[in-house]
């Protein structure tokens, strides 16, 4: 997954350079309690060409816009620096290895936070302007991916984001079958059975397509149980379209009614207060809406002849 998301959405040519062979999370020893305390942090590091390059991958599960997501990301490349120097993990002549921070944002909303810490400090005077400190980090926004353009890649991060941002439950099957045909190898066993786990409790908690399934942990079962609650989705939303056309029927019908009622008392008390209408001022009459009948009704009190009910007196 983190070789797919480097190699997918970090649009870099150095990346070509990294041995993803040598990729491996950061244990939770080596990282400090400040770390720790967050689940939605993961570390990996990773050779490239003779040094270590440090991922810090930041999960932005929320759909509210974090404004200061900018500090946070130097405060924690700060506190993975000072474990790096404790563990003695440095580089030749005491340098520090690299560090790309990543935040992988999945909510709805446009991401508008400040990337780079600089940004949110003000016009300061030349001589503090060197002080000011620079530090950006990646964003990764799965929403301004269409589905059109991750369906054809042969890509895990890009079937995550489909799954993540379901247009239709069918959806989860056509990725499904995808991930089946490209994750197929023993030892990627444990992956299925993660995506398996996780998809069943994102459909389950869907509000607009709710899908119940029993406790699964195998991404084949998973497919054939959904394909079949598919048909059954298929059947009841039908039924339920159908129910809700007849009802939407009936309710035009009784105003189509009720508008044609109200049409009818409006063109006898004209033809009452004045003359016989014309076949033009039936036909206006006729294709009046409500509130324009009712404006003509309360006109028909006060007008005088018949014109002032068709013209605003104001």
């Amino acid at each position: 997954m983190v070789t797919d998301l480097m190699r997918g959405y970090v649009k870099e040519t150095w990346v070509n350079d990294i041995d993803f062979s040598t990729l491996e999370r950061v244990a939770d020893s080596f990282v400090s309690k400040d770390f720790r305390e967050r689940e939605d942090d993961i570390i990996w590091r990773v050779r490239w060409g003779n040094r270590w390059l440090y991922l810090y991958i930041l999960l932005e599960f929320q759909s509210t816009i974090d404004r200061f997501m900018a500090v946070r990301i130097m405060t924690y490349v700060g506190l993975l620096y000072q474990n790096i120097i404790r563990q003695g993990d440095t580089l030749n002549e005491h340098q520090l290895p690299p560090i790309l921070p990543i935040v992988l944002y999945n909510g709805k909303k446009s991401w508008t936070a400040a990337q780079d810490i600089a940004e949110q400090i003000p016009k300061i005077p030349r001589f503090l302007k060197q002080f000011r400190p620079h530090l950006k980090y990646l964003l990764i926004e799965e929403r301004v991916y269409s589905a059109a353009e991750l369906s054809p890649l042969k890509n895990l991060v890009a079937a995550l984001f489909r799954l993540e941002h379901l247009t239709r439950p069918e959806e989860a099957l056509e990725v499904l079958g995808a991930l089946k045909t490209w994750v197929n190898a023993p030892d990627q066993k444990e992956l299925l059975r993660s995506i398996a786990i996780w998809l069943r409790a994102a459909l389950i908690k869907d509000k607009q397509h709710p899908i119940i399934l029993p406790e699964i942990d195998d991404l084949q079962e998973l497919h054939s149980m959904l394909s079949e609650q598919m048909g059954e989705w298929a059947q009841q939303y039908h039924h339920q379209g159908w129910q809700e056309g007849m009802l939407k029927g009936k309710l035009e019908g009784k105003l189509e009614g009720k508008l044609e009622g109200e049409m009818l008392v409006i063109q006898r008390q004209l033809e009452r207060k004045f003359r016989p209408l014309k076949t033009a001022e039936r036909s206006r009459l006729a294709t009046a809406d409500a509130e324009t009948l009712l404006n003509w009704g309360d006109r028909i009190l006060i007008a005088k002849k018949i014109e002032d009910v068709w013209n605003d007196p104001t």
